[in-house]
């Protein structure tokens, strides 16, 4: 049997509508001190339960990267050399909760042929630390690699993939040589006179930190680009779900925000013509970084012949795991906040609407979501 619905507790609730909960807040911080984040969301495509992402002219499913920690071993490429024996290697990193780590690796006269194992073991890699590192103080020997060489840090059994990398005669490795779980690239479908053109992202890290980045696209834009942190300046690493996409001129061809490989995985894309990318997953802040609600979800299907259902996925603070609601919208109907009232979102989870419009060729379905938060 199929669950069709769901009965909830709340105690303690001073706010019953989306007004409500702003006038709460801002009592609470002060008005400038409460961010409101607004989605507009149509779906112009006969699609079925699709997460609305827009990647050309369907509505598809954002990319996600998932909580994955990756095991480190490090190795020498070219060959054994007694002259390492001894060495010592030192890595900064954090794991998937944003927690400081390092470690060690003693180097061997045998690196090529058997890979060495960190102390304390590292099984927890998510990204490397350069929020409070420079990029050499995140990996560095005490011996300069042999001409040659290339020192690695690669997933443990797999020497192809490469996260660190110290070159012959370093000592150290660059900011382009470290790679995180969360390294991202910019991507255009094909190359277009848009080289002078600015990326500019908002995302969240896996610990539900708010951060910033940027690229401008090269003149080979279907070449995979890098971002830039804006605070630090150096490559991102630690990426986990986007917020906002925006480019500085209107897109040429499609510009997408995605895995090494530009067409793999897709975290966003901004469509031709358009200014900036449409989803319609939200991800609540950390606790460590402040308090994310969802606020309200208004939507609207001008259908006269079909029907839409709106799916929401939400996670109460508190709650035990999250819940889903779906609502079946018919012609000259609406869906406002008297449906699903506001709530403080758990640290981290996330809020995802999937639309499914009966199929039917041009029933623009409608839907303007907005989240609030309060940032510490």
């Amino acid at each position: 049997m199929t669950q069709t619905g769901a009965v909830r507790k709340t105690t303690g609730r001073s706010y019953q509508s989306y007004s409500d909960l702003m006038k709460t807040l801002h009592a609470a911080y002060g008005a400038n001190a409460i961010a409101e984040w607004s989605h507009h969301i149509k779906q112009t495509t006969a699609d079925a339960a699709a997460e609305v992402m827009q990647v050309g002219t369907t509505a598809g499913t954002e990319g996600v990267i998932g909580s994955t920690e990756i095991t480190l071993k490090c190795s020498i490429t070219n060959g054994d050399d007694a002259d390492y024996t001894g060495k010592l290697v030192v890595i900064r990193y954090k794991d998937v909760h944003g927690a400081q780590k390092s470690a060690t690796c003693t180097l061997t006269a045998t690196m090529h042929t058997t890979a060495v194992a960190f102390v304390p073991s590292v099984t927890d890699f998510y990204c490397w630390d350069t929020d409070n590192y420079t990029a050499a103080q995140c990996l560095y020997c005490n011996l300069a690699i042999k001409g040659g060489d290339t020192l690695i840090v690669h997933t443990s059994g797999d020497e192809a993939a490469i996260w660190g990398t110290i070159s012959a005669a370093a000592t150290v490795a660059l900011d382009a040589q470290l790679i995180g779980v969360g390294t991202i690239y910019g991507y255009t479908e094909s190359d277009q006179a848009d080289e002078t053109f600015v990326v500019t992202i908002t995302y969240l890290t896996p610990w539900g930190e708010l951060k910033g980045a940027s690229y401008t696209i090269p003149a080979a834009g279907t070449t995979v680009t890098r971002l830039t942190e804006t605070s630090s300046s150096l490559l991102i690493q630690d990426f986990y779900r986007i917020r906002t996409m925006v480019s500085s001129a209107a897109a040429i061809d499609e510009i997408s925000l995605t895995d090494s490989t530009g067409t793999a995985a897709v975290y966003a894309t901004i469509t031709i013509g358009n200014l900036e990318s449409v989803h319609s997953r939200f991800m609540a802040l950390g606790a460590a970084y402040g308090e994310s609600y969802f606020g309200e979800l208004i939507a609207t299907f001008p259908s006269i012949a079909a029907t839409a259902t709106i799916t929401v996925t939400r996670h109460a603070k508190g709650d035990a795991y999250p819940r889903t609601t779906s609502f079946d919208l018919f012609v000259a109907q609406s869906l406002g906040d008297k449906y699903l009232y506001p709530i403080q979102l758990e640290p981290l989870s996330e809020v995802v609407i999937t639309i499914e419009d009966d199929n039917v060729a041009h029933a623009d379905a409608n839907i303007i979501f907005r989240a609030v938060e309060h940032e510490v």
